[in-house]
């Protein structure tokens, strides 16, 4: 899925606030990473919220989201400007971006240093990194009735690598593994941010995929990876080492097959 950020102009009380450019980017990350949470999103209040959290850009998307950064990242190219149309969850007189769409504000007051950026985290005591993961599974049944075929697609289609979720308040890596620990689970992912999951094997055909994807910073901690879209960094509970090791990225490809006899398959005409 592509995903696409937009900057549009809107009028804001505070004079630092100034227009960015049009951008887009791809599902390997976003153009801006670090989700906050605003009970009424207009442009001031994401703004405002971005600048006390300490960053220079602020991106209001999907009505009700808010994004900040310190730069556009992920690929980030122009868009239509039609397709920022939908209207502020707090403030129906102001464009809040739209579907993979957002409306960006810098700060020309903020001249502060970025931090370093984040890093996977190796281990937690005796959760160990297994590295970035990726889960695909789709069924598309053809005409004829002995045969299934199976194509990857992404996670959310018909299986999870792991299949449990558990909330966190603030999403660490710290945080997820010790709710998995806890809840009696030997392994443990952070995927989007703001999700934890949890289980005792790799499901759905679930199989390492590039570091790279794994991309997007924990809601609770932005010096660490906490997955991606449909990705997650996962990480194995190993009581006899001193922590957890990074299992990597994984992917799935799944083929199911009820006949042997493949000659016999007949896709109908195009």
């Amino acid at each position: 899925m592509l995903h696409v950020r937009l900057f549009l102009a809107h009028a804001v009380s505070r004079p630092s606030l100034t227009l960015s450019f049009l951008i887009s980017d791809n599902a390997g990350g976003r153009t801006l990473p670090f989700p906050v949470g605003v009970s009424s999103n207009t442009i001031e209040s994401c703004t405002s919220a971005c600048g006390n959290a300490g960053y220079s850009l602020a991106g209001a998307e999907y009505g009700a989201e808010c994004w900040c950064g310190y730069s556009v990242q992920a690929g980030g190219a122009p868009a239509p400007a039609t397709e920022c149309n939908m209207l502020c969850s707090g403030d129906n007189s102001q464009y809040c971006g739209g579907p993979n769409r957002l409306n960006i504000y810098k700060d020309t007051d903020n001249t502060s240093t970025p931090p370093a950026p984040p890093q996977v985290v190796a281990s937690v005591g005796p959760w160990v990194s297994q590295g970035c993961y990726m889960s695909v599974f789709f069924s598309y049944v053809v005409s004829q009735p002995s045969l299934t075929l199976s194509f990857p697609t992404s996670d959310n289609a018909g299986g999870r690598t792991l299949p449990f979720p558990v909330g966190v308040s603030s999403n660490t890596i710290e945080s997820c593994t010790s709710a998995c620990s806890d809840a009696g689970y030997d392994l443990a992912g952070t995927e989007y941010s703001a999700e934890c999951w949890c289980g005792n094997s790799i499901e759905a055909g679930g199989a390492p995929a590039p570091a790279s994807e794994c991309n997007m910073v924990c809601s609770g901690n932005p010096s660490q990876y906490c997955g991606g879209p449909n990705r997650l960094n996962l990480y194995n509970n190993s009581p006899n080492v001193a922590s957890w090791v990074s299992l990597g990225c994984y992917s799935s490809v799944f083929f199911s097959q009820t006949s042997s006899v493949l000659p016999n398959l007949i896709l109908p005409d195009q």
